[in-house]
């Protein structure tokens, strides 16, 4: 769920990250997290769909504008960072972050 940090209200925008990481790169994390093969970090390989972090994102970023400026590409940027970070963590710490029901920025998960 995407929340609007000035307003600190939900947009009400939910995906999926498979939705919006390439192929390639699901199948890389996948066999990373299944047989435990690569000591990579998670952000040098996430590759994203443009177009399908566009369509994802274009309910946030409507939302969000009827509360004033917009910065299309820094909200790109802000859920890219936080894929890359959400991917770098343990399966207990992702657990942890969905039960808490909080919002949380990439600059929590560093």
């Amino acid at each position: 769920t995407v929340y609007d940090a000035k307003t600190n209200s939900r947009c009400y925008c939910n995906f999926e990250v498979e939705q919006v990481i390439a192929k390639k790169t699901a199948n890389r994390l996948y066999d990373s997290k299944t047989f435990r093969s690569s000591t990579d970090n998670s952000a040098n390989i996430i590759e994203f769909k443009k177009t399908s972090l566009q369509e994802a994102l274009s309910p946030a970023i409507k939302a969000m504008q009827l509360n004033g400026k917009v910065e299309e590409r820094r909200c790109y940027e802000e859920v890219k960072d936080f894929i890359r970070c959400y991917y770098d963590l343990r399966e207990v710490e992702k657990k942890l972050l969905k039960e808490s029901g909080d919002s949380f920025t990439a600059y929590n998960l560093k």
